[in-house]
């Protein structure tokens, strides 16, 4: 029997002709125009002082819900400027930090010797009546 030629399925290559054609030559002039009307115009954007005066009267009724003052605030830079110290002072405050360091220290191992002092008195008056049974 002889071989029966079977068709060939491959995609054609493209040719230079057909390989980038644009929309507009596809279709008729008139179609491209109607493509452009179907689609919404954009609206024109402006901008209103009237809005800035809006935000401004929400800003303000909001201050009044809170009862926020902002020239409460408005003068607050200045208290920072009395924050520089001297060699003269940060040693006065050391010396002042360690003298109350030293007196909270003193407490603390008072309390501590107290309570080692009621600790032995228990446990005596523990042996104490323990031995007269």
């Amino acid at each position: 029997m002889p071989k029966q030629h079977e068709p060939s399925y491959r995609p054609k290559p493209i040719t230079q002709k057909q390989a980038v054609v644009p929309l507009s030559k596809l279709l008729p002039k008139n179609a491209t125009r109607s493509l452009e009307d179907r689609r919404p115009a954009r609206k024109p954007t402006r901008h209103d002082e009237d809005d800035d005066d809006g935000a401004e009267a929400i800003s303000m009724i909001i201050r009044r819900m809170f009862g926020y003052n902002p020239n409460r605030y408005r003068d607050d830079d200045d208290d920072d400027s009395d924050m520089e110290a001297n060699f003269d002072d940060i040693l006065r405050e050391e010396k002042q930090n360690a003298k109350i360091a030293k007196e909270e220290d003193e407490e603390e191992l008072r309390k501590i010797e107290e309570e080692q002092r009621r600790e032995r008195l228990r446990k005596q008056a523990k042996k104490c009546k323990l031995s007269h049974q």
